[in-house]
């Protein structure tokens, strides 16, 4: 096989890994199997492979493909609202309230995006 074949090989192999679509053949990412794809290199296309391996490899996405876009919107509100906490407390504070972040007191953390 020549080193086109083998690129392709790989590619396809990250791809049917990574599929999270609805018509995937597995609907969990078998860690083992990814780890063992990165170990020979981590393709830059498609571009949403590189992304998704890591997430997978570092933890950060489960291997559930069901849970990928629940975790990832859960993610960005967490990061969305460390964001905005830094206004929230210097703000609470302008306003004479006591203690930092007083003003949040029963209310939603994403009330404020």
């Amino acid at each position: 096989m020549g080193e086109r074949e083998d690129e392709r090989a790989l590619n396809l192999a990250f791809q049917t890994l990574l599929d999270g679509t609805r018509e995937a053949t597995e609907q969990r990412v078998e860690l083992t199997a990814l780890r063992k794809l990165c170990s020979r290199g981590i393709p830059s296309q498609p571009a949403f492979v590189r992304p998704l391996a890591y997430s997978l490899v570092l933890g950060v996405l489960p291997p559930e493909k069901r849970a990928w876009k629940r975790t990832r919107r859960a993610q960005r509100e967490k990061y969305y609202v460390s964001l905005h906490m830094p206004e929230l407390i210097l703000e609470s504070r302008s306003r004479g309230h006591a203690g930092a972040g007083c003003c949040a007191i029963g209310r939603s953390p994403t009330a404020f995006l």
